[in-house]
């Protein structure tokens, strides 16, 4: 059954994602290259597009308790327990903007909207390219816009207690920038879409909520900051 729960989302990322993405949300953007308003319609488009794709979903059941300043940059950091992190916070927030993988590129259809959302890429185990999405993140931040970074880089293996090491580089991206880190956790997504199964476990509720935020000149070095918001998280996950 997990296996024809999958597929069935599958296709319906498949039907109204081609209906909401290119009928109504590739157009704006393409329009908001020189009347800037198409662009905020567009992300708006895209955040209740996947919003409505997440309502038509029996399987999925949530707890979000996202706090987040109303106007504003924002820097979230998160632990990544599965693939549903992604699609939870692009249906929750407006025009936010994640770290991902560079090979995401490669997908037909999906590169076209990741690179329209401006969504910021990386190489995996390169750190060069890691630093220098950093300094897109942090331009991207100094324009006030709202990121996403999965400290871990990459998922958690299913049912891992806590969260794997957080790398040093986002929270020294964070002290450079002076912007408050908001840390944000995700609670049983793993137990929904573990990490690589070809099928979903319905009817787990996860748990998605963000903490109070963290001002990086308050810690004396980046390990600190660091370690300070992974602990933050893992007591969260551990509650």
């Amino acid at each position: 059954m997990g296996r024809i729960w999958l597929l069935y989302f599958i296709f319906s990322i498949l039907w109204i994602g081609f209906i909401l993405a290119y009928g109504l949300a590739v157009p704006l953007f393409l329009l908001g290259l020189i009347f800037r308003p198409a662009a905020r319609a567009a992300d708006w488009v895209v955040q209740k597009g996947i919003h409505f794709l997440m309502w038509t979903q029996p399987w999925y059941h949530a707890d979000l308790d996202l706090q987040l300043p109303e106007q504003g940059c924002a820097l979230l950091i998160a632990n990544h327990r599965s693939h549903l992190d992604a699609f939870i916070m692009l249906s929750s927030i407006q025009g936010i903007r994640m770290l991902a993988r560079r090979s995401l590129i490669f997908i037909p259809f999906l590169n076209v909207m990741m690179i329209l959302t401006r969504q910021i890429f990386s190489k995996r185990g390169d750190v060069d390219s890691l630093l220098l999405a950093m300094e897109n993140v942090k331009n991207r931040l100094s324009k006030g816009e709202r990121v996403l970074i999965f400290a871990e880089m990459t998922r958690c293996e299913a049912g891992l207690r806590g969260a794997q090491a957080f790398s040093l580089v986002p929270f020294q991206m964070a002290m450079q920038a002076r912007v408050p880190v908001i840390p944000l956790v995700f609670k049983n997504t793993d137990r929904v879409w573990p990490k690589g199964s070809s099928s979903l476990i319905p009817h787990q509720r996860v748990k998605i909520k963000t903490l109070e935020p963290v001002h990086p000149e308050a810690f004396s070095s980046v390990s600190e900051l660091r370690d300070h918001v992974k602990n933050t998280i893992e007591q969260e996950l551990s509650s």
